[in-house]
């Protein structure tokens, strides 16, 4: 499996993750196991798409890869932020519960509008340009 498979078996494992997060949080307390299983899939994608992805986007793409690569920071710092925020908690006060379903949607948002633009440019470019 090249790398480019890789990832995208990695963006349908995290969208599941994330899919299944959302539907426990409708019907019950989602469980901080859940959630750290979800911070430790994405931290391990996001430092394979930097170690391995960025570099020979950089060296290898047509692409201006600047202002995507400030993107995946922005992206990578909110991960951060919000496993920082829930990971080891559990969701069992309704305020806590209410801000966690919005910061949520909002990482699963942008998570998902992410791997549509890397799937659709990045990897294409990855293809094309690998060593």
């Amino acid at each position: 499996m090249g790398l480019v498979d890789e990832l995208k078996e990695e963006h349908r494992k995290i969208i599941i993750s994330l899919m299944t997060i959302e539907y426990l949080g409708d019907e019950e307390v989602v469980s901080s196991e859940k959630i750290d299983e979800l911070d430790l899939l994405l931290i391990n994608h996001l430092l394979k798409e930097d170690a391995e992805l960025v570099p020979i986007l950089k060296k290898h793409s047509q692409v201006d890869t600047s202002s995507a690569e400030s993107d995946m920071g922005r992206i990578t710092v909110a991960v951060l932020a919000f496993f920082l925020k829930y990971s080891g908690k559990a969701l069992n006060t309704p305020d806590l519960k209410k801000t966690f379903e919005s910061d949520f949607e909002q990482l699963g948002d942008t998570l998902i509008n992410r791997f549509k633009f890397e799937e659709t440019y990045f990897f294409a470019e990855y293809v094309k340009n690998r060593p």
